[in-house]
């Protein structure tokens, strides 16, 4: 079975730029580095927002296991603080040698967004030393996903699982309070779909980084 990894600035990225690959038959874990803190969110709401999707795992990076039972120390102090920092990606490079992934899918290295541009440092930062000094052999490819800035050339763009997206949305009530994500995200997600002329109704654009 297929294993695929989702590396986020926060709890809601993943199903807002990927619902794709969350809708699917793999076995998934999303490995977030904040639980918006910032905007009010807790690990427990990123745990019952994703529940009932087949096969996934919610993990607070640093939170010691299932984001439902981590707590939030340290949390509000990350979002909107993340940094590429030598402990930061040694701890990813530790998850990705655990679970050992097909596929690592985070944010985008050009997105408005620091936190999220600062994720995609640290993922691209521990698939290099993994590959490098690290000792891991296993292929691996690594994907962006976008939010708040469209990818400038996409390599892929596929069907969006919409209902998921506002099903999985409708329980982040701290972001919904903070900014019309949902909105936001469905906008583009059907722009994309127009775009590229597909027969889709909403799609997600994706761009590869790397493929080892």
């Amino acid at each position: 079975m297929q294993r695929i990894l989702f590396v986020t600035a926060h709890d809601d990225d993943a199903v807002l730029m990927a619902s794709h690959f969350l809708a699917g038959d793999a076995e998934k874990v999303i490995l977030t580095l904040s639980c918006s803190g910032a905007a009010g969110g807790s690990a427990g709401e990123f745990t019952a927002a994703y529940a009932g999707i087949p096969r996934l795992r919610c993990l607070l990076l640093g939170g010691g296991g299932d984001a439902g039972d981590a707590g939030d120390a340290g949390d509000k102090d990350r979002d909107m603080n993340i940094h590429c920092d030598k402990q930061t990606t040694l701890a990813v490079m530790e998850y990705i040698r655990d679970f050992k992934p097909d596929t690592v899918i985070t944010n985008s290295p050009g997105d408005m967004h620091n936190d999220h541009r600062e994720t995609s440092k640290i993922v691209q930062q521990a698939v290099f030393h993994l590959r490098t000094w690290g000792n891991y052999d296993r292929p691996i490819q690594l994907y962006c996903g976008e939010i708040f800035q469209p990818l400038a050339a996409p390599h892929m763009v596929l069907p969006a699982d919409i209902d998921m997206k506002r099903q999985v949305m409708t329980r982040f009530p701290s972001q919904n309070n903070q900014y019309k994500w949902l909105e936001l995200v469905e906008t583009l997600n059907r722009f994309r779909a127009l775009q590229f002329n597909s027969d889709y109704t909403y799609a997600e654009a994706f761009s590869l980084i790397c493929k080892w």
